[in-house]
């Protein structure tokens, strides 16, 4: 079973770090991401393992961790589109493909098990590619794929 060592989030204009918090703490500020003022939850657990998710606005979210030393993206069920969809993450104004931009339901699944068992839920799809570039929309990564 996996521990959660650490976490940081935002409460408005204030950045909040907690060691040992639990998993309902971790799942309610994910809840709370609005794409404003609130626009980031990572983890870190005790294996050295994190998770992020980022966004809110409009009920759109980017969910990414790092197990084993690689990173992977949670990918939406509902779109295969490289079309950059704009969330702020960490303050940040950042350019998703739309095949990485998913729901609050998704995420807190996702989040739920990823906290709970330090491993990648096995009910959704994720990437491995690194197949975007967040910050401008008009670079693109080597492995992108051309515009259509």
């Amino acid at each position: 079973m996996a521990v959660i060592k650490y976490t940081m989030h935002f409460d408005g204009d204030e950045v909040v770090e907690l060691e040992n918090p639990t998993i309902d703490d971790v799942l309610r500020w994910v809840k709370k991401l609005d794409g404003e003022k609130n626009t980031i939850v990572a983890v870190q657990l005790n294996n050295g393992s994190t998770a992020e998710v980022g966004g809110g606005t409009g009920g759109r979210y980017k969910v990414n961790t790092r197990v084993n030393g690689q990173v992977f993206d949670l990918a939406s069920d509902i779109s295969n589109s490289y079309e950059r969809i704009p969330l702020i993450v960490c303050e940040d104004l950042c350019f998703y493909p739309e095949k990485y931009i998913v729901s609050l339901e998704q995420a807190l699944a996702a989040m739920r098990h990823f906290c709970t068992t330090g491993e990648l839920s096995p009910e959704f799809a994720w990437s491995s590619d690194q197949d975007y570039y967040p910050f401008e929309p008009e670079t693109r990564s080597d492995a992108e794929p051309p515009w259509l």
